[in-house]
């Protein structure tokens, strides 16, 4: 038997405004493999874009990264990201954490 789970998250005021007044929030979605071409979509927006599609299976992928030498930092840093697997089985979704304005997976 599947389950829906829906979650609303909440932040700090600030991030109620996002980068567009018509779409708030911080988070974007880049989409390559489309047949019309690649897409951003951003904010709330994303929520009309991914519209009844059902996401089946989440899985937690981390890696630490390769240096020659670790550091006590290195021992503790890790990169991680969620892979979303879709009901359509058309393509996955990758999120990850990152700061404002940033990009995760540089390092830390």
């Amino acid at each position: 038997k599947m389950h829906i789970i829906q979650a609303v998250m909440r932040g700090a005021p600030w991030t109620a405004t996002g980068w567009s007044k018509d779409s708030p929030g911080f988070a974007f979605w880049y989409e390559t493999q489309r047949p019309e071409g690649p897409r951003m979509t951003y904010g709330t927006n994303i929520v009309k874009v991914v519209g009844d599609d059902v996401c089946t299976h989440v899985h937690m992928i981390s890696h630490r990264y390769a240096v020659m030498k670790e550091s006590p930092k290195d021992l503790l840093t890790y990169h991680t990201i969620a892979l979303l697997e879709w009901e359509h089985g058309q393509y996955c979704t990758i999120l990850e954490g990152a700061y404002l304005n940033g990009l995760g997976g540089y390092k830390g």
